[in-house]
């Protein structure tokens, strides 16, 4: 055990940095300062009590002190430094008092055991990261007049809920993201492994990069037309992400967006061919097929290395009676027309009595009519062809 005397105004950098076989610590009144990493790596260190009159804690001061359970911040403290408890895997509760200003980026990061996280009213800055991979993190709630954010249903939103900054990593139901918000932060649901569902408000308009990276348990997501662009990462390695149906606002999409998500098969597009970035949008998602409707432009056999389809497109193909019908250098044959981009399958046979067709070819229109000869049609007294779907 360590006690800091009352005398004691401060803990210097990393004055007890890897004191493995200290198990607790007491800080006497006097101390208003820890300084950066000077607890770090303490890994027996399992009880903190902190005195009133704390003002500062360092950046990684607690870092990686995997048995600390509970801290209880008093009253004084403005400032929780960056990494301040970061990797504290057995921390299970955490009481911050009002008058704290700040919460430094990635201060509570990779927290597993961290299970609900209140903001006081007097918090005006949470910094990135600050609550991302705890795992069993189910709530952040917000106190009444705080200024700078809200919660809904746990979630952390800005105070105007326009911008969602987290969603607790161990939430385990369906969120429905409001209609004010229009920025979903950088790796705002990232590694939420038991995230059923999400519906995506009307008034989003930017999907950070890393969004909703590593949400193992969703299966589909819908984002509506008012999204215009996705950051980088988007929806990489989302496990069980099977369909994705994307609205007519999008116009960029950023690389590495469906990156390791194996089990997609459909991302459906509601508008023109949005630009795409680098050429890893699809990497590893390679049972993924892109779909567009007919009527819309910019796209090709291909879309980011993946094969697209047509939605809304009339298979209206016929065998046309122009110059082309009939034979040609001792072949039988005739063109084939209609909309763009159709597959078609010519079928021959001897016997309209009969149910036998043999298929003879495999093709697709493009800009213009489809040409299709036979020359083995001499072979048989009396030939008859047809075109169908595949």
């Amino acid at each position: 055990t360590l006690v800091l005397p009352d005398n004691m105004l401060g803990v210097e950098t990393g004055a007890f940095l890897e004191c493995y076989d200290m198990t607790n610590v007491v800080f006497g009144c006097s101390v208003t300062n820890i300084g950066d990493l000077a607890f770090q790596n303490c890994s027996s260190l399992k009880e903190v009590t902190f005195e009133s009159g704390l003002a500062n804690i360092g950046s990684g001061a607690f870092y990686n002190c995997d048995n600390i359970e509970d801290i209880h911040i008093p009253a004084t403290v403005l400032r929780i430094g960056d990494s301040a408890f970061g990797h504290c895997n057995g921390l299970s509760s955490v009481r911050l008092e009002e008058g704290l200003l700040q919460i430094g980026n990635s201060a509570f990061n990779e927290c597993s055991g961290l299970t609900r996280i209140a903001i006081p009213s007097s918090v005006v800055y949470v910094g990135s990261n600050a609550l991302l991979n705890c795992a069993s993190l189910t709530n952040v709630a917000v106190a009444v007049g705080n200024s700078a954010y809200s919660s809904v249903d746990g979630v952390l939103y800005d105070s105007g809920q326009t911008v969602l900054i987290r969603c607790p990593g161990g939430i385990g139901i369906a969120v429905t993201i409001p209609d004010s918000v229009e920025t979903i932060r950088n790796e705002g649901f990232r590694n939420c492994w038991h995230l059923p569902s999400v519906t995506i408000g009307t008034g989003v308009v930017y999907i950070g990069s890393s969004a909703f990276r590593d949400c193992r348990n969703l299966t589909t997501i819908s984002v509506p037309n008012s999204v215009g662009s996705f950051g980088d990462s988007a929806f990489e390695s989302c496990l069980a992400l099977e369909t994705v149906s994307i609205g007519s606002g999008v116009t960029n999409v950023g690389g590495g967006t469906f990156r390791e998500c194996g089990a997609l098969n459909a991302v459906t597009f509601s508008g023109d061919a949005p630009e795409y970035q680098g050429t890893f949008v699809f990497l590893n998602a390679n049972n993924a097929t892109v779909w567009y409707h007919a009527s819309t432009a910019g796209w090709g056999e291909t879309y980011a290395g993946r094969p697209t389809m047509a939605i809304g497109t009339e298979w209206n193909l016929q065998i046309m009676g122009d110059s082309y019908f009939g034979i040609i250098s001792n072949r039988f044959g005739f063109n084939v027309a209609g909309n763009s981009n159709l597959t078609f399958v010519v079928e021959f046979t001897t016997n309209l009595d009969g149910e036998v067709w043999i298929p003879l070819l495999t093709n697709v229109t493009d800009d213009g009519p489809a040409y299709f000869s036979d020359s083995d049609w001499t072979n048989s007294r009396s030939c008859f062809y047809r075109l169908r779907k595949p």
